[in-house]
């Protein structure tokens, strides 16, 4: 079911005319953005939606982009809002990539070839940056989740740190942007990749929260839909959006997530001038099982339907799709199970307080 378009331009104008979004432009703060679902029109909307092109046009118009001069505004072009922008201070340079997950969003594909292959040639014009943000309206790094698939596929993130890698130095700071969950946390690999270190930083939602959705036990839903492979921090469930400062005096990056009244509720640190290369002894992520139930399960699912080869302590591990994809199952079946008894557990433990 689609809302009509000038009631779809009302909701959009009503955010714009918000008295406390108002005052932030009138402030001159650079705003730049890109949907997802709910901006696009269409709750989890993709690629089919019929209003796509339709909602691009009243979308910028929001943003207040210029009606001519911008390459989203071509009509022309069947395309996404996805787009780049520098931000520079004397030589260092910043660069922020905002990725659209709507527009070419297909079962297998989050992105879509074009909008690979523009973020390849972006990476290549850019080599020189000396910071890298990555914006996306889902998360990243979410694994397999329960409920509500509304996340990259495993595959992706490897194919994204393998674009990043042929292209940008693995000294270079980088970090995953996303929201859209009513919850903010860190994430991370858990392990090293190429000798990068990835963070993802999600805050979400300024407006709305899984605790107001929930009224005391969003936390208990978190825990049992939510796995913590992939978890850097504790999970906030209360107002907040995120911060970054980057500190060229000192050579840092300070990511906050903040909450009201300007309280930090969550804070991480990056190092830029030379960071340090990964210890000896450091996890790294191709040699861990990581790769072989995670994004091997992955290709299964998408009938690859060859053999696949993996290399962890000197030993050659030759895996058959179907052998992978039983112990794959039961293996994801036992996690499950796990949660939904985790879940179950807090919700007895939370009636028995009362």
């Amino acid at each position: 079911m689609y809302v009509h378009k000038d009631d779809r331009r009302e909701l959009l104008m009503k955010t714009v005319n918000n008295q406390y979004y108002s005052k932030f432009v009138r402030e001159k703060m650079p705003v730049i953005g890109v949907w997802d679902d709910h901006d696009y029109g269409v709750n989890d909307g993709d690629s089919t939606s019929l209003i796509k092109n339709e909602q691009r046009s009243m979308y910028l118009d929001a943003l207040e982009v210029p009606p001519t001069g911008d390459v989203r505004r071509d009509t022309r072009k069947d395309e996404g809002l996805y787009f780049y922008q520098i931000v520079q201070k004397g030589g260092f340079k910043v660069l922020i990539v905002m990725f659209d997950v709507r527009f070419h969003k297909t079962d297998e594909d989050t992105l879509g070839e074009k909008q690979w292959l523009w973020f390849s040639q972006v990476l290549e014009a850019n080599r020189d940056a000396n910071v890298i943000l990555l914006g996306s309206g889902t998360q990243y790094m979410m694994g397999n989740r329960l409920f509500n698939a509304e996340k990259w596929h495993n595959r992706e993130v490897k194919r994204l740190l393998d674009t990043i890698d042929r292209y940008i130095h693995p000294r270079t700071p980088l970090v995953l942007l996303s929201g859209d969950v009513h919850h903010a946390q860190f994430l991370n690999l858990g392990c090293v990749y190429k000798e990068r270190k990835v963070l993802e930083m999600t805050s979400s939602g300024i407006t709305h929260t899984c605790e107001r959705n929930l009224k005391g036990f969003c936390t208990i839903a978190l825990k049992g839909n939510t796995p913590d492979k992939f978890q850097a921090s504790e999970i906030i469930v209360e107002f907040n959006y995120g911060l970054i400062e980057i500190d060229l005096e000192h050579q840092s990056i300070s990511l906050k997530i903040m909450g009201l009244n300007q309280k930090v509720l969550l804070e991480h640190h990056i190092p830029i001038e030379n960071p340090r290369m990964s210890p000896p002894g450091s996890k790294y992520c191709e040699n861990r099982s990581f790769v072989r139930s995670q994004f091997w399960f992955e290709a299964v699912a998408c009938h690859f339907t060859e053999a696949m080869i993996v290399q962890r302590n000197k030993f050659l591990i030759f895996g058959i799709t179907g052998t992978i994809t039983g112990v794959s199952l039961i293996i994801e079946g036992i996690r499950n199970v796990r949660l939904y008894f985790r879940l179950v557990l807090g919700i007895i433990k939370r009636w028995c307080k009362k």
